[in-house]
């Protein structure tokens, strides 16, 4: 008897039961989940996508009215009238 199990990958769709991959436009994307039908196989699978957003923040001492020093990778240090902040 044949065994299937989920699949999960972070870039493309995975049908469960033949491994065919495709890439699903972010049009696409359902975070409830549907019902898909793979394009190699023709069987039916439940799909559904996982959504994460990443905030980015990084320093600008110069919309801040200062000048900044790199200091290392990443790391900076504001100055302003001989004030000085990591």
């Amino acid at each position: 008897m044949a065994r299937f199990i989920d699949k999960v990958d972070d870039n493309d769709v995975i049908c469960p039961y033949c491994g065919h991959r495709y890439q699903c436009g972010p049009e696409n994307y359902c975070v409830g989940g549907r019902d898909e039908e793979c394009d190699n196989c023709g069987k039916k699978y439940h799909m559904r996508s996982d959504i994460i957003i990443n905030q980015h923040t990084s320093p600008d001492c110069e919309l801040n009215g200062g000048y900044h020093d790199l200091v290392g990778y990443r790391i900076y240090t504001c100055k302003r009238n001989g004030f000085s902040k990591s």
